[in-house]
């Protein structure tokens, strides 16, 4: 979606990028975690912002070849899942999950595992597709079809995370 040829698309995704980054703005620069980095759009951005960042999927071979591109020297490509991250407890300072919790079946022991990763002063910030009637429209109008692979609204996400997390911020926004 991000390199979609409708300029409207674009920019809401980019535009919820941006929205997530702005969260980063009160933690420490150390390290930071892409978790589900798909094809790595949030990752020059991130380098820029850290001194040190992860980002870890099931597949990075489009993100391998993104950090290439870009010259990202402070970055470590990951290819694995969560329960079983290979960090040790409290690294990040920042971790974000831009729209992949929703795709994960079994999540609150995803969820778990991120709170372990993170540090006590740390942030954990997520977007999460909405199922509302605007999206519905959008996606009829810029022939979208609706992922099968959505296991859980934003609604359900916010449950789980209650489980694990102090939420402070969270908002739902059509886009």
């Amino acid at each position: 979606v991000y390199t979609n040829p409708n300029p409207l698309v674009r920019w809401i995704f980019w535009r919820r990028l941006a929205s997530l980054l702005r969260f980063s703005d009160e933690v420490d620069p150390n390290r930071a975690l892409d978790f589900g980095c798909g094809e790595g759009a949030f990752l020059p951005t991130l380098c820029g912002r850290f001194r040190k960042v992860f980002a870890v999927d099931l597949n990075v071979a489009a993100a391998r070849k993104l950090a290439t591109h870009y010259r990202l020297r402070n970055l470590n490509l990951l290819e694995a899942r969560a329960p079983g991250l290979p960090f040790h407890d409290g690294t990040f300072d920042f971790i974000v999950a831009a729209d992949v919790l929703e795709h994960l079946r079994d999540l609150e022991p995803v969820v778990e595992e991120l709170h372990r990763v993170l540090s006590p002063q740390g942030r954990f910030v997520i977007s999460a597709t909405s199922e509302n009637l605007l999206y519905e429209v959008g996606r009829k109008v810029f022939v979208f079809n609706k992922h099968d692979d959505h296991y859980h609204t934003p609604q359900d996400i916010e449950s789980i995370l209650r489980r694990s997390f102090d939420l402070r911020h969270n908002k739902f926004l059509p886009l």
